[in-house]
């Protein structure tokens, strides 16, 4: 049976006084629901680490894509790295021409900047690797607690995962600046992170990680590295800065889902209206409290002006069902969000809701419900915005 931790319900559920309320009842009766779960049915969450960590420290002949995200409100950004590795040896490049390289041949580590022509030269074990310091994710853990056991789509295809959320005694250098705490969704039959999501006292950072293994040897040449002739070295290399950019006003990104009777939702299909998508889960209250809401603009207004897709992350075709017909919910409830398109939308927190005028355009985006008065003004300045 599935279980959830309710001491520490989602730090990535947010969470406002205009919610408190509803949240608190929609707690109550998932309670009720879930009376039967038991601590027992919950894996110890630094077992689950300590395999994780496991696995990482021991790679060998391995590739992986990696994107780090952060998200500040509306304000967005994001890097792509690549990264080869083989035993102690790897070495990660961001896909930018002008951006970082991490290195290491086993005995020394290198971390360069090609923009300001500058790197550093340090003992193996100091500089940065993208995947294999996942290696370190048993360490110094404050406590850890097994938040939920979701659905995570790989290739259109489910996986079971585990959502465990980590405070710290202290935090690793290349941590984000406020660090509170981290969640990481782990495979539960190999232990991979798939994704990593660490809270501030502001922005969110978001990592997602593809790894392969491969039988192929990395190869001298793939792992060689040295420092350009005409770069200086430093002690330290300079601070970084995310290149942030507004999703508001972006073209929002298209997406083919599926509903659980196995019907096609294509979000082009519906230009020229308007469009509230929602990231939701029945396991996250704050989303609950904010159905209503997207219940009462559905209502508001013909399906020819305004769609409401209600897309939901981690849970199966009857979860989804239930949750929908429990609350007699008449829009669609999508599956299989997680991770492409919430990494599309740059999602960190849940529920994130956006709307998307006619032109296929955001124009608004909000997390939790601090802000329904605006979300509803919103939606009818964007209906009354006739082409």
């Amino acid at each position: 049976m599935k279980s959830v931790d309710f001491a520490g319900i989602r730090k990535r559920c947010v969470q406002s006084a205009l919610s408190l309320f509803f949240a608190s009842l929609c707690v109550v009766a998932f309670l009720i629901t879930t009376s039967a779960a038991t601590a027992a049915d919950a894996p110890d969450a630094k077992t689950v680490l300590s395999h994780a960590a496991s696995v990482y420290r021991t790679l060998t002949n391995y590739q992986a894509q990696i994107r780090i995200q952060t998200i500040d409100g509306p304000k967005v950004a994001e890097q792509k790295f690549s990264e080869t590795g083989s035993g102690n040896s790897y070495r990660c490049e961001e896909s930018t021409p002008s951006g970082l390289v991490f290195a290491s041949d086993g005995q020394t580590d290198w971390a360069l900047d090609r923009k300001a022509n500058v790197y550093t030269e340090s003992k193996a074990g100091t500089a940065k690797a993208c995947v294999s310091q996942l290696g370190q994710i048993d360490q110094n853990v404050k406590d850890a607690s097994v938040d939920d056991e979701e659905l995570y789509w790989l290739n259109s295809t489910p996986v079971k995962v585990y959502v465990i959320e980590v405070t710290r005694t202290s935090w690793p250098a290349d941590s984000p600046a406020g660090a509170q705490s981290v969640t990481y969704t782990i495979d539960e039959q190999t232990f991979h992170v798939y994704k990593a999501i660490t809270y501030t006292n502001a922005a969110s950072h978001v990592a997602l990680y593809t790894l392969t293994q491969s039988q192929e040897t990395a190869g001298a040449t793939k792992l060689a590295f040295t420092p350009p002739a005409s770069a200086r070295e430093v002690s330290s290399l300079p601070a970084q800065s995310p290149n942030f950019s507004s999703i508001v006003g972006m073209q929002a990104p298209d997406f083919s889902l599926k509903d659980a009777k196995g019907r096609t939702y294509k979000l082009s299909d519906y230009k020229g209206k308007v469009v509230i998508v929602d990231f939701v889960g029945s396991w996250c209250p704050p989303c609950l409290a904010q159905m209503p809401y997207l219940q009462q603009e559905n209502d508001a207004f013909p399906s020819s002006d305004l769609e409401v897709l209600g897309l939901d992350i981690g849970e199966d075709a009857k979860q989804v069902t239930d949750f929908g017909l429990n609350a007699a919910y008449s829009f669609p409830l999508l599956l299989g969000a997680e991770p492409e398109v919430t990494a599309a939308y740059f999602v960190g927190d849940y529920p994130t809701t956006y709307i998307i005028g006619r032109d296929g355009r955001i124009v608004f985006k909000a997390t939790g419900t601090e802000n329904p008065g605006g979300f509803l003004a919103a939606v009818k300045t964007s209906v009354g915005a006739k082409q």
